[in-house]
This record gives C-alpha cells, sequence and structure tokens, in this order.
C-alpha cells in the first residue's frame, strides 16, 4: 500500500478522482487534436508516394510490399479519421474517454501490420518499438487500459510475424523485440500516468488547504466584525453614562452652591444621605468640618464630620478619613465615638 501510495499519490476523493478523469480526458482530447490531423495527412502522403512510384516495380516482393502499405496505410486511415471527427465535434461524451485507446491500439496494429509487411524485404521491428514509445508518451492510460491496449498491439505483432516471417530464428527474435517493446511501452504509461495522478493529488491538497485557509480567515474576520461592533456599543453605552452622569454631577454641584453660605459652609437643614440633617457649625480643621445633626432614623443628636473634594488635597485627606472610619469602625469603648455612617453625597461631600 505504502508503495502504492508513494507511486500514484495519496488516495482522492469522489469529487477529486472526477476531475482528475476529466484533467486526463482533456489532455487526450488537446493532443489528439494536435496529432491526429498530421498522422492523417502522413497517411495520405505515404499512400499517395507509394501508389506513384515506379522504382518499386521491379520484383514481385517489393510490389508485393508496396502493395501491401498501401492497404494498411488506407485501412488504418478510416478509424483515425473517425476518431478525429469524434474528437472535434464530440470532445466532451461519455464516450470521449475510449478515444485515446482507441487510437493507441489502432497504431500498435498499424504498426504490427507494416512490420509484417516489410518481412518482405526487411527484417526489423523499428516501426512497431518506434509506436510502443510514442503511444506511451503521448496517450495517458490508466495502467490497465495501458496493460491491455499493448496486449493487443502485442497479439497484433505475434499474428503478424507468423504469417509473414517463415524463418523460425528471425521470427524468434522479432517477438523477442516486439514483447519487449510493448512491456516497456506498458511499464512507460503506468509511470507517466501515476506521475500525473501524483502531481495532481498534490495540488489539489494544496487547494483544499487553501480553501480551509480561507474559511478559517473568513471566520476569523466575521468574529472581529462582531467583537468590534460589540466594543462599538459598550463604548456607545459608556459615553452615554459618562455624559449622564456628568450632568447629574452638574446637578449636584449646582444644589450644592445654593446650600452652602459664602464661607463654603453647609447650610443649617441640609440633609447628607437622605438621613442627616445637618444643623449649626461646631468647629474645622485640616481635613474639614465638624457640624452638630440630627439622625433622622432614631431622632438621635449626631456629629457630622464633613470633608469637601473640591481640591487634589481634599480627595488625599478623604482617602484618610475612610482609613480612619475604617479603623474606627472596628473598636467598641465608651471613650471613643461610634461610627454610625459612612458616604459620599453626589455633591462630593464625604
Amino acid at each position: 500500500m505504502s508503495f502504492a501510495r508513494d507511486l500514484f499519490g495519496p488516495p482522492l476523493s469522489p469529487d477529486d478522482e472526477r476531475a482528475f478523469s476529466a484533467s486526463v480526458l482533456d489532455a487526450n482530447v488537446k493532443r489528439m487534436r494536435i496529432l491526429l490531423p498530421l498522422m492523417i495527412a502522413m497517411h495520405v502522403v505515404f499512400i499517395a508516394i507509394f501508389a506513384s512510384s515506379k522504382e518499386m516495380d521491379g520484383t514481385p516482393a517489393i510490389s508485393l510490399w508496396r502493395d501491401e502499405v498501401i492497404a494498411i496505410h488506407a485501412w488504418t486511415l478510416v478509424p483515425v479519421v473517425l476518431i478525429g471527427a469524434g474528437v472535434v465535434f464530440f470532445p466532451r461524451r461519455t464516450f470521449a474517454r475510449l478515444f485515446a485507446p482507441l487510437a493507441a491500439v489502432i497504431y500498435l496494429v498499424h504498426a504490427s501490420a507494416i512490420v509484417g509487411a516489410d518481412q518482405l524485404t526487411l527484417t526489423n521491428m523499428t516501426v512497431f518499438v518506434g509506436y510502443a514509445f510514442g503511444i506511451a508518451i503521448v496517450c495517458v492510460l490508466r495502467p490497465a487500459v495501458g496493460a491491455a491496449v499493448y496486449g493487443v498491439g502485442f497479439a497484433a505483432a505475434v499474428a503478424s510475424m507468423i504469417v509473414m516471417q517463415p524463418d523460425d530464428a528471425l521470427r524468434t527474435g522479432m517477438l523477442g523485440s516486439s514483447s519487449m517493446a510493448a512491456v516497456v511501452g506498458a511499464v512507460m504509461t503506468a509511470v507517466l500516468y501515476a506521475a500525473r495522478r501524483r502531481a495532481f493529488a498534490q495540488r489539489m491538497t494544496i487547494e483544499h488547504q487553501r480553501s480551509e485557509l480561507a474559511a478559517v480567515n473568513e471566520t476569523l474576520e466575521a468574529r472581529v466584525k462582531e467583537r468590534v461592533r460589540d466594543i462599538e456599543v459598550l463604548n456607545a453605552a459608556l459615553q452615554e453614562k459618562v455624559r449622564e452622569r456628568s450632568q447629574e454631577l452638574s446637578a449636584a454641584l449646582a444644589r450644592l452652591a445654593d446650600r452652602r453660605t459664602d464661607d463654603d459652609e453647609l447650610a443649617a437643614g441640609t440633609v447628607l444621605g437622605d438621613r442627616f440633617e445637618v444643623g449649626r457649625k461646631l468647629g474645622a480643621g485640616g481635613m474639614g468640618a465638624v457640624y452638630a445633626g440630627v439622625d433622622k432614623t432614631s431622632g438621635a443628636p449626631v456629629a457630622l464630620k464633613v470633608i469637601n473634594a473640591s481640591s487634589a488635597r481634599q480627595v488625599s485627606f478623604m482617602q484618610r478619613f475612610l482609613d480612619e472610619a475604617r479603623v474606627v469602625a472596628t473598636l467598641a469603648h465608651p471613650a471613643i465615638v461610634r461610627m454610625l455612617h459612612v458616604d459620599m453625597s453626589a455633591g462630593g461631600v464625604l
């Protein structure tokens, strides 16, 4: 299995298999559209030359050889013309896949017949060997089809030698040459087909990976766009919240300004944290001021220590005050003022 995989490439999916078959058909059709007209012209020229030659009338053997060569070319011309017409007018039909194997068989049989006729004057297999190698290069055939094609060609060569070569030694030599040519041709066909299939499989692998990568990129782009939209929505909501909070703070500062006296004191009657009503000012220090007040929840008198966040220094005081409040909240002693509540108003009063 590993040898076959190395030779033919990885297995193809059904779709890729159909695409490969279509590429093989396309290659064969393109090649035959070029070569078959040339072969037809060659047959016509051979027939014309041999038919008009007076120098071949010398001996009966040469005359017979000439007549047989003319007949072979004439008989070959008929199916080749039909295949050529099929290649031109029906290149995509289902039966178009048969054009290349049929053309290969026709020319191997043609070569076998020519070699048989040559036995009248010459004892060689050059024509058959040349056609065997040429077909392996020109026609793209599956290994099994190639083996069948060369099998038919070799059978035709054997029949031609038996009929036309009376000498046993020469016949044996000719059959050895034809068998070797058929085997080498079949092997060449299989190797070239395997190389084409392997290259196609590698190309399909690259294309599939490229398609998968493109799909992943599209998915990532869609996700990024979705996240960008989410961020834009959150940014818009945050900006709206900032605007609303700015308006609230502006209103709170305006209300606080109305409640304060000229020396930035809280006016009596101001309610902090919806619970403590401010009374008279008891004193002031570095961090803020202390007011008498009433806890509206219980009616008990309380002391209100107030810090205003009107400067960076006072913000620092507020942080110190919060630290102090956290410590005092953990203490319980008759000599220590009990912490009731810590809060910050909308106007920046702690």
